[in-house]
């Protein structure tokens, strides 16, 4: 009986770092990389964000359990089909129109029509960096418009999927996932 209960132990084992050891490798294309690194190069890159993920906070469910997310939302993972939300690089020019989600820090201007992070303008401080172990480019800058400051941090992949983490001297922080688009 020992033996049987010794012999399912180690069985369990060896599934359990058969699992592990088969973890999925994404494999790029040759093209793709080609086509990542002359965009990068180019310094010419149009984000289309399809999805924001914000900080889950208490006012934010209570927003959730309001009904007031888009269908098929929920507030980890928002829907952004049907608006213009981008990011563009072209050169040192950066510019951006996203939506945002979450809780602001710092009280914004009476009246304000611009409630999303927008701004337009050069990159400070711009820093594109290759990362062999994962096949994609790291890039970050930081970008003030008229009220608040932006730290941006996005992740391009060969496939086209880009993840862009955005902190801000005013608003908790968000996350983007989108595509890249032909500029």
């Amino acid at each position: 009986m020992k033996k049987t209960w010794s012999n399912l132990i180690l069985l369990g084992i060896v599934i359990s770092l058969a699992a592990c050891s088969t973890a999925k490798k994404t494999n790029y294309t040759d093209e793709e990389i080609a086509l990542m690194h002359k965009r990068v190069e180019s310094k010419s890159i149009y984000i289309d964000a399809k999805w924001a993920s914000p900080l889950a906070t208490q006012s934010l469910n209570s927003i959730a359990n309001a009904g007031m997310l888009p269908p098929g939302s929920s507030i980890n993972r928002i829907d952004l089909y049907g608006t213009s939300s981008f990011l563009e690089i072209n050169g040192d020019s950066v510019s951006a129109e996203l939506p945002y989600y979450g809780e602001r820090q710092i009280g914004g201007a009476y009246n304000s029509n611009n409630v999303g992070i927008n701004f337009d303008g050069k990159a400070e401080n711009m820093n594109m960096t290759y990362i062999p172990k994962r096949n994609a480019y790291d890039i970050e800058f930081s970008i003030a418009n008229e009220t608040e400051v932006f730290n941006i941090n996005a992740v391009l992949f060969p496939n086209n999927n880009v993840a862009v983490n955005i902190n801000s001297s005013q608003r908790l922080t968000i996350k983007y996932q989108g595509v890249l688009k032909e500029n």
